[in-house]
């Protein structure tokens, strides 16, 4: 025999004993079993339901809040530059994204075409 095997062996017998103890017991007490085993198999699923949907509704109300900045500095000294995007990531709700010269010059185009629409309307 192993030495310590059999303190071991008595630990497991005497926690397989406890159990099938509260089992019956369990078995027995139809309100406890309702309690434990009914009650979460049903109310589980609505609370993991119900995190989901709160989980959905705030992304949505995130991105509803979303506000996008445009910043040139292509013509910002490095350290300007350097400053001002670390400040804008500090912020918590900005992400900031970097764009190539195709993207700014698609946003430049739309934000005359919004100009233009804006003097029309005036």
């Amino acid at each position: 025999m192993a030495r310590g095997s059999f303190p071991r062996r008595a630990a497991w017998t005497a926690v397989f004993t406890v159990l099938g103890v509260e089992l019956k017991r369990l078995l027995r007490d139809r309100r406890a079993l309702a309690s434990a085993i009914l009650l979460p198999a049903l109310l589980y699923p609505v609370l993991f339901q119900a995190h989901s949907y709160f989980a959905r509704l705030s992304h949505e109300d995130t991105e509803a809040a979303l506000v996008r900045v445009l910043v040139d500095l292509r013509t910002a000294d490095p350290e300007l530059a350097t400053a001002v995007v670390q400040s804008l990531e500090s912020e918590i709700p900005i992400q900031v994204v970097p764009v190539g010269r195709a993207d700014l010059a698609a946003i430049t185009t739309e934000l005359a075409q919004l100009a233009e629409a804006v003097r029309a309307h005036d």
